[in-house]
């Protein structure tokens, strides 16, 4: 597939790193030339100088024969003109981030489609709805979703004595869920019946949306721990739309403390959020977290838009005693820092808006695709195709899955968590693991 990413920024480097391991066609624009150059000499890419909405510049770059644009710039203007010309150019699929909620009106996807925009990205928002996910499922690091929501795939860290440590798995045995990867120090692996699970292991567990009862099982957690106050510090896009959703049930929803340093935005803050609390002051600083006693709360959040800050009031939350931190991280390599400053969860927003641009570029029958530990593996829900090599046999009686595990099937409706028993029919839907460089190899057993 030709793709054309217009933004050399870090979420079009990201874009541009991931599909040109695909083996993708990809032309990187932007008007920047340290930016560029930063591509050139890291990527398999061609790159372009010059203004990503020019039709000029998109010509140069041969847009009449790309198959999708994917608009990254800092500017939404630049992303949404430049949408609007590659479609009328003929480009079949046009992506946008576009992060100005001004843009967001009563009609969103009327108003995308007159601008030529299929897919709008909003990093933020996304990060958002993680941050929000992982709260309401305890001791989990990552959530994702598939089937239509019907299934979830839980990263969570194992903890000394978790009863999924007191054996190799054959005699664990686990029942209604699936440990589909696991991480351990650097190594990212799939287990099998002789893997014995150790303290300080990361797993991914597939299970049924809601059922936590299966992961209690595992590690012991009580699922049943009540959310009452949630303390987050910056209320720029990512701390405004956590807030929004927390606050969304008012019947259940916790108690919101929003600190932010900058006055003017916590006049905003007030204006829009009418049950939480907005507290103007530092929350990288102690003496405010005491003042507000952030201790009590049960869930801390550290999101605005500078690493050092998030890192610093986490590091300062976990030690008035907070159970659960979680930190917005710009880059993947501060993770570890994270972990050190004691953080039980870290977000990056442009990993999670690649998946969504992996979507994109995936053909069918796959129907959605999440990244895996830095995307060094992925979780694939795809269609078994009428014909494939896999249609009629049974998990134990396939071959080819080396690397690979299939961790839910979706069939009429009704999720069924396999074992080896289980016959892979036409038409089911699956959600695949496996390492991002042979997964493409082990889903040709399910394409006709």
């Amino acid at each position: 597939m030709r793709v054309i990413v217009i933004g050399a920024g870090k979420l079009g480097y990201e874009i541009a790193r991931l599909l040109s391991e695909e083996d993708h066609d990809i032309v990187v624009i932007d008007n920047h030339p340290d930016a560029l150059a930063e591509v050139a000499n890291n990527l398999d890419v061609l790159t372009l100088e010059g203004n990503g909405a020019s039709p000029a510049v998109l010509a140069k770059a041969q847009v009449d024969k790309t198959d999708l644009l994917i608009a990254a710039a800092g500017s939404d203007e630049v992303n949404m003109v430049a949408c609007l010309a590659a479609k009328r150019l003929g480009v079949p699929v046009c992506a946008a981030r576009v992060r100005d909620p001004d843009y967001a009106v009563d009609e969103p996807d009327i108003s995308c489609r007159l601008l030529g925009i299929d897919v709008l990205i909003d990093s933020e928002r996304t990060a958002a709805i993680e941050i929000a996910r992982i709260l309401k499922t305890p001791n989990a690091t990552q959530v994702d979703y598939f089937a239509n929501g019907r299934v979830s795939v839980i990263r969570v860290r194992v903890d000394e004595g978790a009863p999924v440590t007191r054996g190799p798995l054959k005699e664990i045995r686990p029942e209604r869920c699936v440990i589909a990867v696991v991480v351990r120090g650097d190594d990212l692996f799939i287990p099998d019946g002789d893997t014995v699970i150790q303290p300080d292991d990361r797993m991914y567990i597939v299970t049924h949306t809601g059922q936590f009862a299966a992961i209690r099982e595992l590690t012991g957690v009580d699922d049943r721990r009540p959310l009452r106050e949630v303390a987050i510090v910056g209320g720029g896009r990512v701390g405004l739309a956590l807030a929004q959703m927390l606050l969304k049930n008012r019947r259940r929803a916790p108690e919101v403390k929003l600190i932010e340093r900058n006055y003017e935005r916590c006049t905003e803050l007030a204006a829009a959020l009418d049950n939480a609390l907005v507290i103007c002051g530092d929350g990288e600083k102690l003496e405010v977290l005491e003042e507000e006693m952030v201790g009590r709360s049960d869930a801390f959040v550290a999101v605005t838009s500078d690493d050092g800050t998030n890192l610093l009031s986490t590091l300062a939350a976990k030690d008035l005693g907070v159970p659960e931190a979680v930190v917005r991280l710009s880059r993947e390599d501060y993770i570890p820092l994270a972990e050190r400053a004691g953080a039980d969860a870290a977000v990056v927003p442009r990993l999670i808006t690649a998946s969504t641009v992996l979507k994109l570029v995936r053909q069918h029958p796959i129907v959605s695709v999440a990244l895996l530990e830095d995307g060094r593996a992925q979780a694939v829900e795809l269609v078994v195709e009428e014909g494939a090599p896999a249609a009629g046999k049974t998990l134990a009686d396939l071959r080819g899955l080396d690397g690979a595990v299939v961790g839910a099937v979706m069939r009429h409706d009704k999720v069924v968590v396999p074992g080896g028993e289980t016959e892979i029919r036409a038409g089911d839907r699956l959600v695949l693991f496996g390492m991002t460089a042979t997964l493409p190899k082990v889903q040709e057993l399910f394409r006709q």
